[in-house]
C-alpha cells in the first residue's frame, strides 16, 4: 500500500456550531460506559470512556456525529 500524505487547509473547512445557540465552541467532556466481562478483553469487567463534546457558551451536547 502506498502512503499518500494529504494537506488539509482547515481554514478552508467549515465551523461547526451549536444547534441550539450557534455558538462555535466546545469543550471535552467524557461518558463513562461500564463493559461486562463478557465483552471486555480482559474478561473483567471495565469503565470505557467516550469522549464527547459539549458547547462552551449552552452546554448542549454535539451529536453531529452519531
Amino acid at each position: 500500500m502506498e502512503n499518500r500524505k494529504i494537506n488539509v487547509n482547515l481554514n478552508e473547512s467549515r465551523d461547526m456550531e451549536c444547534e441550539k445557540c450557534q455558538n462555535i465552541y466546545f469543550e471535552p467532556i467524557f461518558r463513562i460506559k461500564k463493559l461486562s466481562a463478557l465483552f471486555s478483553p480482559s474478561g473483567k469487567e471495565t469503565m470505557v470512556p467516550v469522549q464527547l463534546m459539549r458547547c462552551a457558551d449552552c452546554g448542549e451536547i454535539l451529536d453531529d456525529l452519531e
